[in-house]
């Protein structure tokens, strides 16, 4: 579905917003790409892909600085993971290196903190999710039915998926699924760090609220990267790009390793199929756009 057939009916929402002494820039720019229409609107495609588009137009990383760091965020994510001494380098696991991995590895440090220190966390972050979830849910039924009564919420969600789900999102969705992180050991599951029966109660209602929160987490960010790309031809953002399909699946890719890293730990061999398949598709995906990109330029020039 194409964006612009998506959010023909944002316009109505934007004149919700035009009663308030401030109007966002967002609903400006949908009024401006869309303009007026009659009829429709009152449906949850509209409500869905009103929310999604609010979200995903204005973001905290559209600074060069940010948008690095963004990208520093991940790709020390994913390089550390790799060269962690559980696989067999040839290393001295003491130098002060690893311990900077291990620190940029967060999960791990939460997880060896204590049982009870993480679950901490995990619900927290699990909060976290299911209250901008339902500030989603809010910013599309004020979509449905033409009425914004306060702004505050869309802000604070920006500012939750621009950290929470975009720019932390390897961290996070670790932390989500270090509670499901179990391996068969004499005839019990049993958890790799907190050494608990993974069936037994309470942890199964953890590992429940794990497999859940990571499932609704990634179709979050599936969503919303499936939202973000930019039609502003003269954008100056490091990220913009003109489709949202090479960071769809570079996203698919990143879960795919990080479930590898997680829930197939005691599978080192099956990880490093994973793990190899999903950095190559990532940099064949890449490698194309900017192919693409430099072929689109030269062809307009």
């Amino acid at each position: 579905m194409e964006r612009q057939s998506s959010f023909g009916s944002t316009s109505s929402a934007g004149s919700a917003f035009s009663k308030s002494p401030a109007t966002p820039k967002i609903v400006k720019d949908a009024e401006k790409e869309h303009g007026p229409e009659s009829g429709g609107g009152q449906n949850l495609l509209v409500a869905l892909f009103g929310a999604l588009y609010t979200l995903a137009k204005e973001k905290i990383n559209d600074t060069a600085g940010v948008a690095m760091f963004a990208i520093w965020v991940d790709f020390l994510m994913i390089f550390t993971l790799l060269l962690m001494y559980e696989y067999p380098w040839k290393v001295n696991p003491d130098i002060w290196i690893y311990k900077v991995f291990y620190y940029i590895q967060i999960h791990l440090p939460i997880a060896y903190k204590g049982y009870m220190f993480y679950l901490v966390i995990f619900y927290i972050l699990v909060a976290i999710l299911f209250i901008s979830v339902a500030i989603c849910v809010w910013v599309g039924w004020c979509f449905m039915n033409d009425s914004f009564p306060f702004l505050w919420p869309i802000k604070v969600a920006r500012v939750v998926v621009s950290l929470f789900v975009s720019m932390f999102y390897i961290a996070s969705l670790n932390i989500f699924l270090m509670a499901s992180a179990c391996d068969k050991q004499g005839g019990h599951w049993k958890h790799i760090v907190f050494d608990v029966d993974c069936l037994a109660l309470p942890h199964v209602i953890h590992a429940a609220f794990s497999i859940a929160s990571g499932v609704v987490f990634l179709t979050v960010a599936l969503l919303l990267a499936l939202a973000d790309h930019e039609l502003e031809p003269m954008s100056k953002s490091l990220l913009a790009a003109p489709h949202s399909m090479c960071e769809l699946r570079s996203l698919l890719c990143k879960t795919v390793i990080t479930v590898a890293d997680i829930l197939f730990k005691p599978q080192p061999h099956t990880q490093v199929i994973m793990y190899t398949i999903s950095c190559g598709l990532i940099f064949y995906y890449h490698a194309r756009m900017v192919s693409e990109g430099n072929h689109s330029y030269h062809s307009a020039c």
